[in-house]
């Protein structure tokens, strides 16, 4: 199993399609608040389905530690998403892999400037990931 993950301003599933605008975000400026969608396409073997599955995509840097917020109750929050996922067994007996479209949603990301990774897990194990990079915010002054 492999994901391939789209970041973008905004996506959505409906009915079976996927809806993205904003499709292939590479950056964003950092010290503000970004709300950001991950479309996440699965590459399933062919007898993967029908299995219920605990996701999780998660923000990291570099170096694999999760990046997260300290909340306004004092508490620190990781920017993280967890949900079980399931998708139908094939109903045709062919040996073809089975492809199944995952949505993700951020609601406001702020990040320090520099290089970090979005990555897919499923039973432990990344199985797809995206660097991105978080660029200074533009100086008004010329």
């Amino acid at each position: 199993m492999k994901a391939t993950l789209l970041l973008a301003d905004y996506a959505e599933l409906s009915n079976g399609k996927l809806g993205v605008l904003g499709g292939g975000l590479t950056w964003f400026y950092a010290q503000s608040s970004v709300p950001l969608s991950v479309a996440v396409m699965i590459d399933a073997a062919a007898g993967e389905g029908g299995e219920k599955h605990e996701a999780r995509l998660r923000i990291v840097n570099l170096g694999g530690e999760p990046m997260g917020f300290i909340g306004d109750d004092g508490k620190p929050y990781r920017y993280e998403i967890d949900d079980i996922i399931e998708w139908p067994k094939k109903d045709i007996d062919v040996d073809d892999d089975l492809d199944f479209v995952w949505v993700g949603r951020f609601f406001g990301i702020n990040l320090d400037e520099g290089l970090h990774r979005m990555e897919f897990v499923i039973k432990d194990k990344v199985i797809g990931s995206q660097v991105f990079a978080v660029r200074p915010k533009a100086s008004a002054e010329k």
